[in-house]
Order: structure tokens, then C-alpha cells, then sequence
């Protein structure tokens, strides 16, 4: 488990609050193209976190940090550096299938497989990516069906050596 810090500088927090506010047109990995390593505003307090995201994202299938979990305040970072790591990934040029998801978006999921009987759907969705990038996994707490689903995901994702990145504040 990785902290980004609490050090905060405004002008990094001013810089990170335009490019996740910033309109884009998420592809079906959920990526956003302008969150990258080369635009993230690194400070002393996020020095630890950026280099094993750039590890991760340099090396995915090595494995080095999996799962790879970072946690810290909120508006530090860590939806920026999660989602640089799938897109370096990309711009590498991998044919690893990649997704990024928060928490509620994933709980939506879950609900309406259960819903609409498609739970298989979800499941082989999940379980056929080579890198699962969940963003705010803190709001799973208290949603039983949505954790039991991401337990199993995560386990065969696991036990199949692919790459698991989680952020929480």
C-alpha cells in the first residue's frame, strides 16, 4: 500500500482539478487520453506513489506491485496516476485489455447483473482483462453482493497473474 502525502501545493491542486474536469470521451478501457505521467504534478508528497506507478506502467507484466493499492487525501492524485499507468500501458503499445472503473460505476454493474440475470456477463467482462484499474474501492464498504463479485473477480485475476490497481482516500 502506497499514501500519497498530504503536502499540498494549490498550484498542483488548481492543475489536477482541470484535467479531471476536463470533458473527454472515455473508450470502452474507461481511460481518459490526458491523464499521463508526463502531465501528473509530482511533489515530495507523492514521490513513492508516482515511482510505482511508473513501475507498474513501464513493466505491467512483470508484476512487480500487484496489487498495487494507493491511498491519501482526496484531489492528490490518485485517479491521475492510476489512469496514467493504463494509458502508458496503451502507448507502449501492449494488446493488453485494460479497464478503469470507480467504485460506484462497478456497484451499478454488479446490481444490474443481478437485476437483469446477465451476472455471468459482468463476470467474464472482469475476469478477461489483463489489467483492472478501481478507483474509491473504500465505497464498496457495506455492499455485500458488490464485494462478494469484486472478491471472486479479483482472486482470478490474481491467480492469473494480471495487474490489479486500487486508489482510496
Amino acid at each position: 500500500m502506497l499514501q500519497v502525502g498530504k503536502e499540498k501545493v494549490e498550484s498542483q491542486k488548481v492543475s489536477l482539478v482541470e484535467n479531471i474536469s476536463k470533458k473527454y470521451e472515455a473508450g470502452e478501457d474507461g481511460l481518459n487520453p490526458d491523464l499521463n505521467f508526463q502531465n501528473f504534478v509530482n511533489g515530495s508528497n507523492s514521490d513513492i506513489a508516482f515511482a510505482a506507478a511508473q513501475a507498474v506502467g513501464d513493466n505491467v507484466q512483470e508484476n512487480k506491485y500487484n496489487p498495487l493499492f494507493i491511498c491519501g487525501d482526496v484531489g492528490l492524485g490518485k485517479t491521475h496516476l492510476i489512469q496514467a499507468i493504463g494509458n502508458n500501458v496503451k502507448s507502449v503499445g501492449h494488446n493488453l485489455k485494460i479497464r478503469y472503473t470507480n467504485s460506484e460505476e462497478f456497484t451499478n454493474e454488479v446490481i444490474n447483473g443481478i437485476r437483469y440475470r446477465k451476472n455471468h456477463e459482468i463476470r467474464t467482462k472482469y475476469r478477461a482483462i489483463d489489467i483492472l484499474l478501481i478507483d474509491d474501492i473504500q465505497f464498496l464498504e457495506n455492499k455485500e453482493s458488490t464485494q462478494e463479485e469484486f472478491f471472486h473477480i479479483f482472486n482470478e485475476l490474481i491467480q492469473n497473474k494480471k495487474q490489479i490497481i486500487l486508489t482510496a482516500d
